[in-house]
This record gives C-alpha cells, structure tokens and sequence, in this order.
C-alpha cells in the first residue's frame, strides 16, 4: 500500500514537472510565484515618483472664462474636479493614488500594475541592475498656474521629508521623477518652490521625465535650474492635446532663454504597428501616440485605439527601457527621434533636429542606430496588464458620464446652498479645519445616475469637500 502511494505521488510530481517546464518555454513564467510582486527594498539606490496630469475638466463658458483669468477658487469646476478626483472609479485606468506622496503598495491597482511593468521593461537593457522604490504623488488636477505652484510646495516638503527618513537610516538614493501633462509642469515648479521655502539647501533632482508634457514660457525657463541634472521630454506628434493650453511641443529657444543641450535630451517618439487578430502578430501601419495612450490603460472609454500598438499599455510604461536606450547607443544625447517597429521587433533611433549632428543631415535619418525591442517581454506585460482590467459593465463610457454628472450637480448644489446660507462663518476666506456644516433637504433630488440624496454633510478642510450619506445603486460603487 505504502509502495502505490509513493508511485502515485512520484507520478504525479513527475507530471508537475513537465507542464512548469512547458510554461518556462512558453514565455508565461510571469504569471506564477513572487514574478506578480513588486519589489520595495528598504534601502534603494533610485526613488521613482510617478504625477499625473489634470483631471479632465468639466468646461463651459463660465468655468472656461475663470479657467483663463486663473480665478478658480471655490467655483464649480474646482468643487467638480475634486470630488473626480477623490473618486477611486476614476482611479483604474491610470497612475494614480490618494493626494500626497504615497508609496505603491496596493497590489491589483492600476498603479502598482503600471510599476511592475515599468520596472521589468526597464530590466531588460539595463547592464547593472539597481534597486527601485515606486511612488505617486497626487495633487488636485486643476488647470491653473497659481494651483500648480501650491501643489509644488507641498511636493517639495514631502520629497524632502521622505528623503529625511532613508537619510537617517544611512541611505542616500537618487530621485528621478516622471511628470505626465501638466504633473510635468508641477516638477518644474520645484525650482520656485525651493527658492521660496528653502533657498540655501539644495534638492537634487538626478532625473527629470516629461511626457505629453505643455511646454510654456512660464514654466520651460526652469530647465536650467541646477536643481534638475538632466531632464528627458518625450512628446508625439500624434498628441494634440499637448497644444492647447498655450503651449508648444518642445523647449524652444527665444531671446530671454536658450535651451540648455547639455542636459536636456528631446525625444519624438514614432510607432509602427497595429495589432491582428492573431495575438503577438502586426501589420505595417503608423500610429502616433496621442495625449490618453502615453498614460492611461487600454480600457480607458475615452481616445484609446483598440488597434494602438501598445494596447492595452501606456507608452510611459516603455520610459526606462527608452532612457536605457539612450544612454548607451543614442547617436546623439540632445534631440532624437526613436521609431519603435512592432512588426519588425526593433526600434530605430535617429538624429532629429541635434546640434550635435552636421547641418545637411540635422533633418534627415542618416544618423541612426537599430537596437532589439523586447516585443515577447512586451506580449508577457499585455496579458498581465489584462489580469486587471475590469469588467465590461462596471467601467464605461456611460457610467464615466454618469459618474462625472453625479459630481458635477453636487458641486453645483454646494454653491448654491453656499450663497443662500446666512452662517457668516462659511462666507470667510479661512475656514477653520473642524468646521463643519449639515443641513436636511426636505425634497431629496433624483441624480442623474439613479442615486437619491437623503442627507449630506459638507466638511471644510482646506477648501475639501466629501459628501455622505449618499444611496447609490451598487453598480456605482
């Protein structure tokens, strides 16, 4: 009896053995064991902090006429952008946390999904390996120059607070810091920050990543702050968002300030392929990446191309692999173009627009050089990217108008229960943190998404604003 049982169980370790050695030949080995965790040591040699860019605002012409003269406080569009903000619906398709410098350590998020995968594309032309602690800083998302230069502030103290902590514990990592839209232009304001708080003591910032980020005159001057070492701005001609806000593509020079070349590397990225039937395969065609595919997931409901090369990964997700890159076999460090081939499996950099290449060929591709794109790594990260995505029912369009409706009339009923309120107290510029107001509403109103306000309660704390006391169905929560 005891002889069948040790056959029985030798056969079956037997068998085990030979569909884990299968799933190692497969390129799969990803989906099993410690390969899902992401590593978060105690003394690191870099510390990456990913910002997002603006929430996407909610615009009419009154919010549009405040937006431009950066007269926000307390309208409805702030009161709009924060409850979006705050909302965790809107949290699953990008790199986003709660407010503040938060590590990531919630696995099964968008972010911590988007970090696993950033670090091991970045492994894979990497000579030596390094160890990497993963943050996000989050900020109100509001378009205004004045907000931006509060939110810098307060990311100042926190990233030196932080830098305290390992300081202390004889560890002294590098920063670099990957700033999307309008979050690159929050790291730039580091510099004024500095200035203002603290200007004796310098932060060292070793990287500075800019992608889709709007390049204007107030802020591209603070390039050449010795605080920044080096700074990589990746754009896309495909972006047209990047435009809007007053801005260009890329650092230009002007009368008041030149570009500093030595330690500024502009990178137009290009990408050939779109997606078949057939998973792994491609067909020849181009495709830009526009402003939503540099950050967000592919099941974002809104401007993301099914057939996107990356689908469904963000293009930032490539931003170490692209660095490593350039490093170690760009033609030229101040201005490139990297035209990444899915079809082909490789990835072609060029000099474009460098002063470090002769005139008669700054324009053209005659300097370049071909390195290998890790497309079966890349394959391997898709199929991980998907094991989070969620369900069909519970994020769509609809439901994402839906949800933006929802916080769009609350905002608005909070200024209008603002202006009919007799409290002398609420009307004062500085509110007190603890002070907090509730009022009944006699005839609770039907919200657009089927949700019925009974009570709500309205906390002021640094002009915040939560909501409670809220029925919702549950194909909201």
């Amino acid at each position: 009896m005891l002889k069948k049982q040790m056959y029985a169980f030798q056969k079956t370790r037997s068998i085990f053995c030979i569909i884990l050695f299968s799933c190692l030949l497969s390129g799969n080995v990803f989906m099993v064991g410690n390969e899902l965790t992401l590593e978060q040591p105690e003394n690191p040699d870099w510390i990456t902090i990913f910002l997002h860019g603006t929430i996407s605002p909610d615009i009419c012409l009154q919010n549009l006429i405040k937006i431009v003269k950066d007269n926000i406080d307390r309208s409805a569009y702030a009161l709009t952008t924060e409850l979006i903000r705050n909302d965790p619906f809107f949290h699953q398709s990008q790199v986003i946390q709660q407010l503040g410098l938060q590590r990531i350590d919630q696995p099964q998020t968008a972010a911590y999904v988007f970090a696993k995968i950033y670090d091991e594309l970045g492994k894979k032309n990497k000579k030596r390996p390094t160890k990497n602690a993963y943050y996000t800083f989050g900020w109100s998302g509001l378009i205004s120059y004045k907000q931006r230069e509060k939110e810098a502030k307060i990311f100042y103290n926190q990233i030196q607070e932080e830098l305290k902590h390992y300081h202390k514990q004889n560890c002294f990592p590098k920063v670099r810091i990957i700033g999307y839209s309008h979050g690159g232009n929050i790291a730039l304001n580091l510099a004024i920050a500095q200035k203002k708080l603290n200007p004796k003591k310098l932060l060292s910032i070793d990287e500075l990543v800019v992608i889709g980020m709007p390049v204007q005159q107030a802020t591209d001057h603070l390039i050449d702050n010795p605080m920044f070492k080096h700074i990589y701005h990746i754009y896309s001609l495909g972006d047209n968002v990047q435009r809007i806000d007053f801005a260009t593509r890329r650092f230009l020079n002007r009368k008041t300030f030149n570009v500093p070349r030595s330690k500024l590397t502009q990178i137009k990225i290009i990408m050939h392929g779109s997606p078949t039937k057939e998973p792994g395969t491609y067909r020849k065609r181009r495709l830009d990446p526009g402003h939503i595919e540099l950050w967000f997931f592919g099941w974002t409901p809104r401007m993301y191309r099914k057939r996107f090369s990356c689908q469904p990964l963000p293009v930032a997700a490539l931003i170490q692999w692209l660095i490593n890159a350039v490093e170690e076999c760009a033609p030229a460090k101040d201005s490139l173009e990297i035209d990444i081939d899915f079809t082909k499996a490789n990835a072609t950099l060029r000099c474009y627009r460098s002063s470090e290449a002769p005139k008669s060929i700054n324009r053209k591709s005659s300097l370049k050089k071909i390195i290998q794109f890790p497309l079966e790594t890349m394959e391997n990260m898709k199929r991980y990217a998907l094991t989070i995505s969620p369900e069909k029912g519970s994020y769509s369009r609809t439901l994402h108008k839906k949800r933006r409706a929802w916080a769009r009339m609350q905002a608005n009923y909070f200024k209008r229960m603002y202006r009919k309120s007799t409290d002398k107290r609420l009307k004062k510029k500085k509110l007190h943190p603890q002070h907090v107001v509730e009022r009944k509403r006699q005839h609770p109103q039907k919200l657009l998404t089927g949700n019925t306000i009974t009570r709500h309660r309205i906390c002021l704390n640094r002009q915040s604003i939560w909501f409670e006391n809220i029925d919702s169905p549950k194909s909201h929560m």
